[in-house]
């Protein structure tokens, strides 16, 4: 049970909820008493909440030990008592028949053929899937927060023994001793992690990848019902786990994966691997999924494929038309690049804008060479070496390659303080010949937890946003223009902090706002 205001809130916001009575992973005995005590339980919370709009059904339970068609005197009751009270459609927990819980986790080389599979059953085994009722992948937190909750001497090297990273969470959670930061996992894509930093920037890495692709296979399922991930914020401050929101109320990276796999009108990627082969390649297909309440027609795709040197090496471009509740291939894409760069990484860029060129959506994905020891390692590690591929080099020990690094120059576009809260909003340019991958805004004071970022983890090309596009979240919608905006909120205190970058930092910004953020970009 929530408080009576985040309903009214889900109310006015059109969220829609679940709500699931006091029992999970259990079945209720069936003695009279308790059979009494849970009947009173349940008419208690449907009399509570049964004024909401916003809660489409009510859920005997999270994993209970019954099904739809379970004979039990607590489902017999719970099945009266709303019919009753009600009226909304009660499920007897999930999952039930047609809904599936799992994965929690990326595993990148199971991962797209499980959610490819148009054949997934549900939790029984027996019945299509209908509904996802719960699924996500692991991530780290925010590293601000980390450092704030986490000792030095158990931060890194990861010690699985550690009682201060298995309190965490971070290790040892569930089912084995890699849950929730699977260490292994990471080490399969990006090596061995050199710092804490790039530890925490790589699982994060792997998490938005991971989710983000979940989201778009099940909408492009023309036979889904729905599908809840696993889960949204988190309640304590734990190292890592499958949530969109850290502790501190920041989102991690893949919030901003779904947030891109949930746009009304999607464009998107269907693989088999993030690791493409070395002599054959791999074979992509774009998919355009809609949701909007209207068809939209002349709407305008582009994709571009880049070297690890930032050099275009492939484009292509199209227009579509979309009906309400579509999925649709726009075509398949191969991603093989030339031969002196084979051992990877490829970066490519995907643009949809409707018809008057407004930007609908953008993404970024990066693919690495199968067979090459750590392919996605030269994302975060700098100084690698760089050998064109056939050369001894390549053929013993083979790596994945070093991805070019660019410049970013930042400036203060405005500072407004407004009652309690201050926003200071920063141009971020791409100065360099790479585009600038998964860009960050930093606080230096680790205990600022009142800072509110937006736009975080996005990409910056080189030379601009091919289409014109704002990058402000603000209030008041989207305003049309080529610059790159991260914009943060610091609600009202002395004002001050840290702004510093890692490009010049052009602009007079004024006493309240000097040095108050940093900008990270991975590749750049």
């Amino acid at each position: 049970m929530f408080t009576e205001d985040f309903y009214d809130a889900c109310d006015e916001m059109g969220i829609l909820l679940s709500i699931e009575f006091p029992a999970g992973n259990c079945i209720i005995e069936e003695d009279e008493d308790i059979v009494a005590h849970w009947s009173k339980v349940v008419t208690d919370m449907v009399k509570l909440l049964r004024n909401h709009p916003s809660i489409i059904e009510w859920s005997g339970g999270n994993e209970m030990g019954w099904q739809q068609d379970t004979v039990h005197p607590a489902l017999t009751a719970t099945r009266a008592i709303i019919a009753e009270e009600d009226g909304r459609y009660f499920r007897a927990t999930c999952p039930s028949q047609g809904v599936r819980h799992a994965p929690w986790d990326y595993n990148s080389a199971v991962h797209y053929k499980i959610y490819n599979d148009e054949n997934m059953r549900d939790q029984t085994g027996t019945y299509p899937m209908l509904r996802n009722g719960e699924f996500g992948t692991q991530t780290a937190g925010n590293v601000e927060l980390l450092k704030r909750t986490i000792p030095p001497a158990s931060r890194f090297p990861i010690d699985k023994e550690d009682p201060v990273l298995i309190r965490k969470n971070m290790i040892r959670a569930a089912f084995n001793d890699e849950v929730w930061l699977m260490p292994d996992n990471i080490e399969r894509l990006f090596g061995k992690a050199e710092t804490f930093e790039e530890l925490i920037a790589t699982s994060q890495w792997m998490g938005a990848e991971g989710l983000r692709y979940a989201y778009d296979s099940l909408r492009w399922r023309m036979n889904m019902g729905g599908f809840t991930s696993w889960c949204f914020n988190e309640p304590w401050p734990n190292g890592a786990g499958s949530y969109l929101v850290d502790h501190d109320g920041r989102p991690v990276h893949m919030f901003y994966g779904v947030a891109q796999a949930m746009k009304p009108i999607s464009l998107c990627l269907k693989y088999d691997a993030v690791l493409f082969d070395l002599f054959d390649g791999l074979e992509a297909e774009l998919i355009l999924c809609s949701d909007a309440p209207e068809p939209a027609a002349g709407l305008q795709w582009r994709y571009i494929l880049r070297d690890r040197h930032g050099d275009v090496y492939r484009t292509g471009e199209g227009t579509a038309e979309i009906a309400m509740l579509e999925a649709k291939s726009l075509g398949r894409v191969r991603i093989e690049p030339a031969l002196a760069l084979k051992t990877g990484p490829v970066i490519m860029e995907l643009y949809l804008n409707d018809a008057d060129g407004r930007r609908l959506g953008e993404r970024l994905y990066v693919f690495g060479a199968q067979g090459a020891r750590a392919p996605l390692a030269g994302l975060f590690k700098e100084g690698l070496p760089d050998p064109e591929f056939g050369t001894p080099p390549t053929y013993t020990g083979m790596m994945g390659g070093s991805v070019k690094r660019t410049a970013l120059r930042a400036e203060v576009r405005s500072h407004r303080a407004d009652g309690e809260r201050e926003t200071l909003v920063l141009r971020v340019e791409n100065t360099g010949g790479m585009t600038a991958l998964y860009v960050e805004t930093h606080p230096l004071l680790l205990y600022r937890t009142d800072l509110t970022f937006s736009e975080q983890f996005g990409f910056i090309p080189q030379g601009g946003v091919p289409g014109h596009h704002d990058h402000r979240a603000a209030a008041g919608g989207s305003d049309a223009g080529a610059d790159r905006l991260v914009r943060y909120r610091i609600q009202r205190g002395d004002g001050r902090g840290a702004a510093a970058g890692r490009g010049a930092l052009d602009g007079a910004a004024g006493p309240d706002v000097r040095r108050l953020c940093r900008v990270r970009r991975h590749i750049g």
